[in-house]
């Protein structure tokens, strides 16, 4: 995983010029807009390229306003730039969020720059939550193949066998160390849960194009 990240990562970067140089001065190049613009939540799934070459796929926006409207996020464009008309309503993805607009799309600024447009309720299914959905599901099958291999014998084998001391380790580590000896075991199947949640998030974040889900608040 480090090394298929730091290839692509290379290969990311290659492209992009350490300096330009305007009036005889040279500009250090700043990867900080490029970096936040991969890893913060959006409305679709960027997977890899950039302009008309990219690749990716729409995900589901769900708002409630005046009622509730579902729709794909395609209706804001391949790079989110369109203004999506809804049920005569005008709606414009703008930094990871939707706002009211006008047709044209206007927003509205504050003294300090932030967006005064009204919001509308957002349940949409974003790159993070899917990443998380899709964390769910890793969990659900991991543990049905380790409950499967019990039924068959005591003697972890196959998934089991690495479940097991991670299970172990929560219970023994964490819950009986920090709850006490009188009343950890309830609590270790939500720990190992979530213990394993976070550790799958982590992962899958480490995959070129995923999301940056532990590190989104």
């Amino acid at each position: 995983f480090i090394f298929l990240y730091v290839f692509v990562a290379s290969f990311a970067f290659a492209g992009s010029p350490e300096g330009n140089t305007e009036g005889g001065k040279e500009e250090k190049y700043n990867p900080v807009p490029f970096i936040m613009h991969h890893i913060q939540d959006a409305h679709n799934w960027h997977l890899w390229g950039e302009g008309d070459s990219s690749v990716g796929f729409s995900l589901p926006v769900i708002l409630y306003d005046n009622g509730l409207k579902v729709f794909s996020s395609s209706e804001f464009g391949h790079e989110l730039e369109k203004v999506a008309e809804i049920d005569g309503q005008f709606y414009k993805a703008y930094h990871g969020k939707i706002y009211k607009t006008d047709a044209a799309g206007t927003i509205n600024y504050d003294a300090e720059h932030h967006p005064t447009n009204e919001k509308p309720l957002d349940f949409s299914i974003t790159k993070v939550v899917a990443q998380m959905f899709l964390a769910a599901f890793i969990l659900l099958v991991l543990g049905f193949l380790t409950a499967s291999s019990y039924k068959k014998s005591l003697v972890p084998s196959g998934v089991a066998k690495f479940m097991e001391p991670i299970v172990i380790f929560v219970r023994d580590e964490i819950a009986l160390q920090n709850i006490g000896a009188v009343s950890y075991r309830k609590y270790v199947p939500y720990l190992v849960t979530l213990f394993l949640f976070i550790w799958v998030l982590n992962i899958l974040g480490l995959i070129p194009g995923a999301a940056n889900t532990t590190g989104n608040i």
